[in-house]
């Protein structure tokens, strides 16, 4: 069966190579199209370029004579093509009679393939079956008929071409191409951007003070009219974002320029507290139950989230922990993603409604973080306790999402406060007023500001000596179950408890509780401590 190269798995994925013919293809498809192009849309003209080079070679070849078969007759001066040599064409220089036993009578013809002093003998006139013979009413021709289409091949194998292009396109001794968010333009058609341009630009932004879109920002440049929109937005963008100066705090399909200098630090740089050392390990080893719980919390970091896609929804309600609630900030949780614009890399500015006053807060969503900024105050005024609900809602404006509690009449509740003795933490159950819903098995608080600066001391001393997971669950688990008339913990306040000075997953944590001696699992989620004494195993 001949098979073309280009449609083998192994060339896309091991012989390709881009070459300058495929670079001059991508220039001169650039221009032909007069603005920026996707690499899906160039990658797809290369594979067309290479199955269309390929099909008019073979073509080419096969005009030269009929296919070799070995039951066919040739005659001396004859050009034949031998498929199962890449299509090579060869002149017959000789022939004379063969014989074989078992296959009878044949002749035997001498080629000698163009370009090369080489000569071969093949059989002809063979009379017996050869798997190279093709049955009756088949030229031969199937293989350029019956191709998979360009198409198809961008399915397939897209990702690694597109791979080797984007290499070789971004090379140092590569600048004709210019990229902007995946988009592509020849350098030669880009409006010429200077830095008087971009002085203008901050300077716009600076007067507006909220970020402005590049069409905005252009009607202040006063670039050739003669240059294409599409053309002059790309330039801007591609020039801005190479400037340090600026951010894009937009969303995907959406840019939206602002000044560096005017985003708060916590936006740009994840919040100490949110910080959070990757410590591997199994998810098979967490049972059932507390893979239940996992999911049900829907931490940002989680397993349970991770590659999650976000399901289109109106409204959310989470449990706000004590990380969050000192860095004032709401977790990026699969549920929260839903509500606010999607972004690829972007840190997306948006505004934030107060559900009881309607006033607005500016946020910013670190999409890359997974987590958004702006909520301190918020929380401060309201006196909101780690474990408290937080209801989020969208708007028909998708940067705008309202933030609100579930208020209830002020009553003081027994909840666990965390301090610090000898570097390590403790709890206690203190009466705290609290005058909003809560999940009581998720409420952790500090006692006073003093409380408070030492628990931010004491997460920290543990992230920057990198104290083991497992070692802070040992110290965290039997103060907790000291509170408990009954011994014991649920797996949602160690999760909580552990997250006041140590970021983590709630996996990370189920994956030890399930896996040490140590810990006891009662059921419904609540845990024991068996003290470990000398000589026990």
């Amino acid at each position: 069966m001949i098979v073309l190269k280009t449609q083998s798995p192994a060339y896309w994925q091991k012989e390709f190579v881009v070459d300058d013919h495929d670079l001059e293809l991508l220039h001169r498809t650039i221009l032909d199209a007069g603005a920026p192009m996707s690499m899906q849309a160039l990658t797809l003209a290369v594979i067309k370029e290479r199955c269309k080079r390929e099909l008019d070679a073979r073509r080419s070849e096969i005009d030269r004579g009929p296919m070799y078969q070995p039951k066919d007759s040739y005659i001396v001066g004859q050009t034949i093509v031998f498929p199962a040599f890449g299509f090579s064409a060869a002149k017959i220089v000789d022939t004379r009679p063969g014989y074989d036993p078992a296959r009878g009578e044949f002749e035997v013809i001498k080629v000698q393939f163009e370009g090369t002093a080489e000569q071969r003998e093949f059989a002809s006139r063979l009379q017996s079956p050869h798997p190279l013979n093709r049955e009756a009413g088949d030229d031969g021709l199937g293989f350029l008929r019956n191709v998979t289409s360009p198409d198809e091949l961008l399915k397939s194998y897209g990702a690694e071409i597109s791979a080797k292009l984007l290499q070789r396109m971004t090379s140092p001794t590569q600048s004709d191409f210019v990229q902007y968010q995946g988009n592509w333009l020849v350098r030669e058609m880009m409006a010429e951007i200077n830095i008087g341009h971009l002085n203008i630009a901050e300077a716009a932004i600076d007067v507006a003070g909220v970020p402005l879109t590049t069409e905005q920002i252009l009607r202040n440049l006063d670039l050739p009219a003669e240059i294409g929109a599409e053309i002059q937005r790309f330039s801007l963008n591609a020039a801005l974002s190479a400037d340090e100066r600026f951010s894009d705090v937009g969303w995907d399909g959406q840019v939206m320029w602002f000044l560096r200098r005017m985003e708060p630090v916590d936006a740009i740089m994840i919040p100490g507290r949110l910080q959070w050392i990757v410590e591997p390990y199994d998810p098979r080893q967490i049972i059932p139950d507390l893979a239940a719980i996992e999911k049900e919390i829907d931490d940002e970091m989680g397993s349970a989230a991770a590659g999650a896609a976000a399901e289109a929804t109106y409204s959310a309600r989470i449990t706000l922990t004590y990380p969050h609630l000192r860095s004032g900030t709401l977790p990026l949780s699969t549920r929260v993603r839903a509500l606010f614009p999607k972004g690829s890399f972007q840190r997306t500015r948006v505004e934030l409604i107060d559900g009881q006053r309607g006033e607005t807060m500016i946020g910013w969503v670190n999409h890359e973080g997974g987590y958004v900024v702006g909520l301190a105050d918020w929380y401060h005024r309201y006196q909101i306790p780690a474990g408290a609900y937080i209801r989020l809602e969208r708007t028909k404006r998708p940067t705008v999402v309202i933030v609100n509690f579930e208020p209830r009449r002020l009553r003081r509740e027994w909840v666990r406060v965390a301090g610090v003795s000898h570097d390590t933490i403790t709890f206690s159950l203190q009466k705290r007023p609290i005058s909003c819903e809560y999940d009581e098995m998720m409420a952790v608080d500090h006692a006073d500001a003093r409380q408070m600066t030492e628990l931010d001391a004491l997460a920290e001393k543990i992230r920057e000596e990198r104290r083991p997971l497992g070692v802070i669950l040992s110290e965290v688990v039997p103060e907790l179950v000291k509170l408990s008339p009954a011994g014991t913990v649920h797996a949602k306040t160690v999760y909580s408890a552990v997250n006041v000075v140590r970021r983590c997953p709630p996996g990370a944590v189920f994956a030890i509780l399930s896996s040490d001696p140590r810990y006891v699992n009662v059921g419904n989620g609540l845990w024991a401590y068996d003290e470990p004494r000398e000589g026990k195993r």
